[in-house]
């Protein structure tokens, strides 16, 4: 991750020269400057992270470049220092959008600690309003694709629970939208305007994920030379997804179990509680029941996340999606590379709607991804990797798929076997539709009254995929 870059603003040497040092020892990348017009000449021409400024300078006063900076750069965070604190000035500068002000004269590890929350703060923006763009291209639920029951199922759900602030469970194999889900039902809730934030309870010790949920005071641990604010804080309004839940350390869960209760947590260091209003999402791979019979996994967590549970079946179980999938895919992709309309063969389309797909949908939009960027503006077989191309049988001919005619249906005293004389049926309207359209199937699908997935899934069971008929 590249270093926040700040920009420290104050006519007076002393100040602007041990700002400048306390924040570069902190990793930081600081410029200064001596005076507001200085400063915008710098902003018009850098991007910055956080501007510092104190309030009363010669010329443009702080409050002024503030009011400039959100016209330049919106997103930029800013904290203001001043000598003069009033009432009024920390409400003006908070409406021209500032984070927070210090008093001259203030302490090192109070610079440090605003800074850091300012920058943490800023990030979680950025990174929610790259989502909302991305959401704001559908109505947010259209980015749940997919016509099936569990499909439309989870839709209902995700809608439930957009509108309430109740615990979500959303489990699923790895590569099947977790993520995504929560994103989409944070974005259709009240709470879209607040952050979004992650945590990853497989990325790290018990320690780190402490501090990166709770925070910590000065002087918690060695090291600990200023105090960090915790996501609870950072995203407070907003939500949270705890990802990999049953990775989540015992010490942990019980706080989160506490957090849960009280909507109160204590950061690490410290036992002065703090209030947060943020929701919380879990998601994980295991399923309801298997988390419950983990001895490592506090049932009392499992039963406060499972109020709203969500499970999203892998896509070997949906295959009717696949082509819903690959045409929003190969949409989505070529508009992003610029590359028009690209067409996809029949014959590419059987084979990706008959592998299993281990990776599930990230699998499948990772190859869509590749075959759409390498593409001439049409995807065929000779493009496909080996492994998918090995998993359809070759091409046969109608002739040689010998199914039975339709057979004269009679009952006899010794009864018949229905489930098999209507299979035989169903096998021989298969074959005339086949046989007018020459193995269109999607003509053939339109005559049998199919959708063209289900038809070649039918194929499938048979054995009798055609890899190279004719669209």
């Amino acid at each position: 991750m590249p270093l926040a870059r700040i920009l420290v603003v104050d006519d007076e040497p002393t100040y602007r020269s041990s700002v400048s040092r306390c924040l570069t020892n902190q990793s930081y990348q600081v410029t200064a400057a001596e005076s507001g017009e200085k400063a915008l000449e710098l902003i018009s021409s850098s991007r910055f992270d956080l501007v510092i400024t104190d309030i009363k300078m010669p010329g443009m006063s702080g409050i002024d470049l503030l009011g400039k900076v959100q016209e330049l750069s919106p997103g930029t965070a800013s904290i203001i220092m001043t000598a003069y604190a009033t009432i009024e000035t920390a409400i003006e500068a908070t409406k021209l959008g500032a984070f927070h002000y210090l008093v001259k004269p203030f302490n090192v590890d109070e610079l440090i600690q605003l800074s850091s929350r300012a920058i943490e703060n800023k990030r979680l923006k950025d990174e929610n309003t790259y989502l909302k763009k991305q959401f704001n291209k559908g109505t947010g639920i259209s980015n749940i694709v997919g016509k099936s029951k569990n499909v439309q199922e989870t839709i209902e759900l995700v809608k439930k629970a957009a509108e309430c602030d109740s615990c979500v469970l959303i489990t699923g194999e790895d590569g099947t939208g977790k993520s995504m889900i929560a994103k989409t039902i944070h974005s259709m809730s009240t709470r879209s305007r607040k952050l979004f934030a992650t945590l990853d309870c497989s990325s790290g010790p018990t320690e780190v994920l402490e501090t990166e949920l709770f925070g910590y005071v000065k002087g918690a641990f060695p090291g600990a030379v200023s105090s960090k604010a915790g996501l609870l804080e950072v995203a407070d309004g907003g939500t949270i997804l705890l990802d990999n839940i049953q990775d989540l350390p015992a010490g942990v869960q019980t706080k989160v179990i506490n957090f849960i209760s009280s909507s109160t947590y204590c950061p690490v260091g410290t036992s002065r509680p703090l209030s947060s209003d943020v929701r919380i999402l879990a998601s994980s791979c295991r399923s309801p029941e298997v988390l419950g019979s983990d001895p490592r996994m506090k049932k009392d967590l499992i039963y406060r996340l499972n109020v709203i549970p969500i499970n999203v079946m892998p896509l070997r179980e949906r295959l009717e999606d696949v082509e819903t999938l690959v045409n929003y895919f190969v949409n989505m992709y070529a508009v992003k590379r610029g590359k028009g309309n690209v067409e996809i063969e029949d014959a590419v389309m059987d084979m990706l709607c008959v592998y299993k797909w281990p990776g599930n949908v990230a699998e499948l939009k990772g190859l869509i991804e590749r075959l759409v960027t390498l593409s001439d503006g049409c995807i065929r077989v000779p493009d496909m990797p080996r492994k998918y191309t090995e998993s359809t049988i070759a091409a046969v001919s109608t002739d040689e798929l010998n199914f039975p005619s339709s057979p004269k249906i009679m009952v006899t005293e010794n009864g018949v076997d229905l489930n098999n004389i209507i299979k035989d049926i169903e096998d021989d309207l298969i074959k005339q539709a086949l046989d007018m359209t020459s193995w269109n199937k999607n003509r053939a699908a339109k005559l049998l009254g199919l959708n063209r997935t289900t038809l070649v899934e039918k194929l499938r069971k048979r054995g009798l995929i055609n890899s190279r008929a004719r669209d």
